[in-house]
């Protein structure tokens, strides 16, 4: 029995018993350290991904109440009214066509026609500024009796 101890001390004891056991504890090192920076990039993807997981999220819930406002009956007929030019029945459609700064001509669907003419431009009613007018308006130059 004491020759397989001294063997096993002897073997131990040699330089070569010990630089293949560093080899190997490099090693296995070399791998658990691999494996920690992988198992870092990993969650490092994991979170960057939640964080797009919780954006969409709100997205897509800020889309839902969107569709929501829009699904209305109010919106559907507005949007029937000003994109395919649609209308109750009973309703006359009324354009208003601008010429000028001033004037409007306004067009009902009968066939008629009504000019409505506002301030014309370069008039004196216009050239006064919004202070003259209203200083006019509560006092006017001319005093009635």
């Amino acid at each position: 029995m004491m020759r397989k101890r001294s063997g096993i001390v002897k073997i131990m004891s040699k330089r070569s018993f010990l630089i293949v056991n560093l080899g190997l504890v490099l090693l296995v090192g070399w791998g658990f350290a691999g494996e920690f920076v992988r198992n870092r990039n990993v969650q490092e993807e994991i979170e960057k991904l939640e964080q797009q997981t919780d954006n969409l999220i709100v997205r897509n819930q800020g889309l839902a109440e969107q569709m929501e406002r829009y699904s209305g009956s109010a919106i559907l007929e507005r949007e029937a009214r000003l994109k395919l030019n649609l209308k109750k029945p009973g309703e006359s459609v009324v354009i208003v066509h601008e010429m000028d700064r001033g004037a409007a001509t306004v067009s009902v669907e009968s066939g008629g026609e009504v000019s409505v003419t506002n301030t014309i431009p370069g008039t004196q009613d216009e050239l006064e500024s919004n202070l003259i007018k209203w200083f006019n308006y509560f006092f006017p130059t001319t005093l009635e009796n």
